[in-house]
């Protein structure tokens, strides 16, 4: 296995922009064939050169733990870098000095909400481990929230985000913690919810048990009663359902996820944080694994047909390899995407005939009653 250095150490980024390139240059006009063959060669001759003493027997763990990791690193560093050189967001103007330009467009372009979901989906978007991040980059976040699945599009004034208990989050909601001209603080109380696709202006304060509907657009700087409920938007203001009341401002904030996650008072078994941070750590571990056994088998085959001599030796031609990988790539990739998809559909019946006997069987004991 050592006997010959691996050639493709850019992993999957190399094997997909083959067959990315080869299938553009089929429909491309010219130039764009030429653009394509270069990037393609480029990536070639990079892996040629960077890998010619790493094992194959290394690139599945290898593979693994760089898609498992990478997410983690980046957002460590990240959560550095803001605590030490960008520094704390203040509320005030921020366009009048090119220093505080030049700090929010550092953070903006440092963390993007897609960034942080890379981590969010390893960690548990919903969960607690997220609340930590929060306030690792410098929120105000309380206990028992329930996150959303998709990142807050907007957000890069962590410091002026101040999230109480028990608030519940649905997904593409957007909160503009600063306009074109100020920042200002926005407070989401206790107990409120923000469903999908809300807009948060800056200086919003969304009251206790406040439910902010799908759409719902606040004003900057608006107070929302707690209690009240607002949905959509009309004339650049959130449309008010229902008024707040004292009853519904004095009444508990504890939601059934809080009760059933973190409170583990649910009639059921639920999956803690710890448990949702691991199964989602070794999905990604199997999945970059079975991705990168394409290219053992690649590498495998083509040792094959071409020599473990030659294809080690530093002599060999590029032309020669990339025509020999290429193909191979292509079809091994689409005979484990077939084997992959018979396998889930074997599961899939098995599981059906499981639940069909478990049925018939729960029958049989209600007639026997």
């Amino acid at each position: 296995m050592h006997a010959f250095g691996l050639r493709f150490v850019v992993l999957d980024c190399v094997g997909v922009s083959a067959c990315v390139c080869v299938s553009v240059c089929l429909v491309c006009p010219s130039w764009r064939l030429t653009a394509c063959s270069l990037s393609l060669s480029l990536s070639l001759s990079l892996s040629l050169s960077l890998a010619r003493s790493l094992s194959v027997s290394l690139l599945a763990p290898l593979c693994a733990c760089v898609q498992t990791a990478c997410p983690l690193l980046r957002l460590a560093v990240i959560i550095l870098l803001k605590r030490t050189v960008i520094g704390k967001f203040k509320a005030g103007p921020w366009t009048y000095s090119q220093k505080k330009i030049l700090r929010r467009w550092l953070m903006e372009k440092l963390l993007p909400g897609d960034k942080l979901q890379e981590a969010g989906h390893l960690i548990g978007s919903h969960y607690s481990y997220m609340t930590y991040v929060l306030r690792l980059l410098g929120a105000k976040v309380g206990e028992r929230i329930y996150w959303p699945g998709s990142s807050f599009e907007g957000l890069v004034e962590y410091d002026l985000l101040e999230v109480q208990d028990d608030v519940v989050f649905g997904s593409r909601s957007a909160i503009l913690c600063a306009n074109a001209e100020e920042a200002a603080p926005i407070r989401i109380e206790a107990g409120a919810n923000v469903s999908d696709r809300c807009v948060l202006m800056p200086g919003c304060v969304v009251g206790r048990n406040t439910i902010m509907g799908s759409g719902s657009l606040t004003a900057g700087g608006a107070y929302y009663a707690a209690g009240s409920k607002w949905v959509g938007s009309k004339g650049g203001k959130a449309v008010m359902l229902q008024s707040g009341s004292d009853a519904a401002a004095n009444a508990g904030t504890l939601k059934p996820f809080g009760k059933a996650f973190y409170l583990r008072q649910a009639s059921y078994y639920v999956f803690p944080s710890w448990l949702h941070l691991l199964m989602n750590a070794m999905f990604r571990c199997f999945a970059a694994a079975y991705r990168s056994l394409t290219l053992v088998l690649v590498i495998q085959i083509a040792a094959l047909v071409i020599g473990k001599e030659h294809l080690s030796s530093s002599k060999s031609s590029l032309e020669h390899v990339s025509s020999v990988m290429i193909p191979l790539f292509v079809l091994v990739q689409n005979v484990m995407t077939g084997m992959c998809m018979c396998a889930c559909a074997r599961g899939c019946v098995c599981t059906m005939l499981w639940f069909a006997r478990a049925r018939a069987a729960r029958r049989v004991r209600r007639t026997r009653i």
